[in-house]
């Protein structure tokens, strides 16, 4: 299975992905459609920037996902996946989605951090709580696109960005997860995402 989501053009994506929520989020965005990008913004009403994450609807297993995006100034852009999803009643007493225990592969001025990362729900201030299971440094510049690319399977987390290669392993990898991008501590935009996945039904 192989799905490309162009978003300088007007496509479906939003059929295929959902919108997935931190447990530290205190506003519930969504994605800013731009001339040729999604990107979040700054949030007048936490005075931060927005933290905003798509996950694919659909598990997967052994999946492989390209974005194409960038940071401005500073910023975060991540490719996320997990299993443990739940719906609850959100700070704004509306139901969404959230995350419980995921992973994360982020791009940053600095290089790559990934984190295995938990809910930590009696710390009400931060309420997860984060591991970093790698750390790679080199530099990537403000402004300028990032070929990022993750590959699961076999319990093993494959990462690329811009032809760097790593890979780290973790017991908790799950068997089958949903898989996307998350923008967050500045101006993200998003460009293109590529899958390619088989369907775990």
């Amino acid at each position: 299975m192989k799905k490309v989501y162009d978003f300088s053009k007007e496509n479906k994506w939003e059929e295929d992905l959902m919108y997935v929520y931190s447990p530290i989020v205190k506003t519930y965005p969504v994605f800013e459609k731009q001339e040729n990008c999604l990107a979040n913004r700054f949030d007048e009403e936490t005075k931060d920037y927005e933290y905003i994450s798509i996950l694919s609807a659909d598990s997967y297993k052994n999946a492989k996902l390209n974005v194409q995006c960038d940071f401005h100034k500073y910023g975060a852009p991540i490719i996320v996946f997990g299993n443990d999803i739940c719906d609850a009643v959100g700070k704004d007493g509306k139901s969404h989605k959230f995350y419980g225990v995921h992973f994360e592969v982020v791009a940053w001025e600095q290089g790559c951090n990934i984190w295995y990362i938990v809910p930590y729900p009696e710390r009400t201030e931060h309420p997860v709580k984060p591991t970093k299971i790698l750390a790679e440094s080199f530099k990537i510049e403000d402004g300028s696109l990032i070929d990022m690319t993750v590959e699961v399977k076999n319990g093993t987390i494959f990462a690329e960005i811009n032809g760097r290669r790593f890979s780290v392993s973790h017991p908790q990898i799950p068997a089958e997860f949903h898989i996307g991008y998350t923008a967050c501590e500045g101006i993200n935009k998003l460009y293109k995402m590529e899958l390619l996945a088989d369907v775990e039904k």
